[in-house]
């Protein structure tokens, strides 16, 4: 599977690689979760990293279905990344982090977002990691977006489980 694979890189690797702006916001994302802020975010994050990973051309701020070329986010989180969080006793929600009215608005998560992901910097950090995901190497090579989703979703372990 590809989170496990990605979680045994993350504890042999240092955070390089990565731009200072996106790690800023994946560290302030596991933050706010640690400090029971909102761990919902870590799991949609990852979640949306895991489906750009799995189809490179889906733009993921389109995260439900009922939108034009959007997918369930909240499925893909029950079937896959809150069943892995729990086997490798990451802390999060319950059931899915999709559950959370912040993140379950029927829009894209565009700066115009309406959710009220709190604290205020959370959602600016969330709404800038998904934006620069969907507009770096937009209409690059597949390859690259992949290799670049799966950076991100290894430093977010790293960082989750402070592994050294």
């Amino acid at each position: 599977m590809i989170l496990n694979s990605l979680l045994e890189e993350a504890k042999q690797m240092e955070c390089v690689g990565i731009g200072s702006k996106q790690k800023e916001s994946i560290e302030h994302i596991v933050d706010c979760a640690y400090k029971g802020k909102n761990k919902s975010c870590v799991s949609v994050t990852l979640t949306l990293l895991y489906k750009k990973i799995e189809n490179p051309f889906q733009d993921i701020r389109k995260h439900q279905d009922g939108m034009e070329g959007g997918f369930s986010g909240r499925t893909l989180d029950t079937k896959i990344i809150t069943p892995f969080l729990t086997k490798e006793n990451f802390s999060h929600n319950k059931e899915s982090g999709w559950l959370t009215r912040s993140f379950e608005q029927p829009h894209p998560y565009d700066s115009s977002y309406p959710g009220k992901i709190t604290p205020k910097s959370l959602k600016e950090k969330f709404l800038n990691l998904i934006h620069s995901i969907e507009e770096k190497n937009r209409g690059g090579v597949p390859s690259k977006r992949k290799k670049m989703c799966c950076l991100y979703i290894t430093v977010t372990f790293k960082m989750a489980n402070k592994i050294s």
